[in-house]
């Protein structure tokens, strides 16, 4: 077990009941577990949206006050308690997202383009096309594009806003 006190004990509030001297102790301990992961993640190719949002968050003690401790160590708890922090986490995680996709009727997305495809969803839903179709749907029109089925309606929308954000990608 990563925590040495029960998750609980690590809010900002319940962790004042401690001395700022052990709330560092724990900060730096913990620091190093989720540096670790991070590191093995990046050497395994396993970088995405989880690796870059925490790759830079967890700050050196000496750079940090008391309360910002405190605070830093209740993220890096819910970090280190994620089950998307570890490599094989992270994978297991990759794999019910996709086994859902399957379960759905997504076809052709897979291990190989499941990144794009998040990527994609995040392109398709910031530039308002998600004000029109939902996720499920927008989803349902990528695997007819990418399988090269037309829909009805929405595939020509979803074909054009994928061209575009593939030539956008390689600029």
């Amino acid at each position: 077990m990563a925590l040495k006190w029960d998750i609980s004990e690590y809010t900002p509030r319940s962790l004042q009941a401690y001395s700022p001297a052990e709330v560092r102790r724990e900060y730096t301990r913990q620091r190093d577990i989720a540096m670790k992961r991070l590191k093995r993640m990046e050497q395994r190719g396993q970088t995405g949206w989880f690796y870059d949002r925490n790759k830079e968050r967890f700050p050196y003690t000496r750079d940090l006050t008391d309360a910002e401790i405190r605070q830093r160590l209740s993220e890096l708890a819910d970090f280190v308690e994620s089950p998307m922090s570890t490599v094989r986490g992270w994978q297991a995680t990759k794999n019910k997202a996709l086994n859902t996709l399957r379960q759905h009727g997504y076809e052709g997305i897979n291990q190989g383009n499941l990144k794009d495809f998040g990527r994609f969803m995040e392109f398709y839903r910031a530039s308002g096309y998600a004000k029109q179709y939902s996720s499920k749907r927008v989803a349902k029109m990528y695997s007819r594009v990418r399988s090269g089925k037309r829909s009805r309606s929405g595939s020509a929308v979803l074909l054009k806003a994928w061209d575009k954000w593939q030539k956008e990608q390689r600029t």
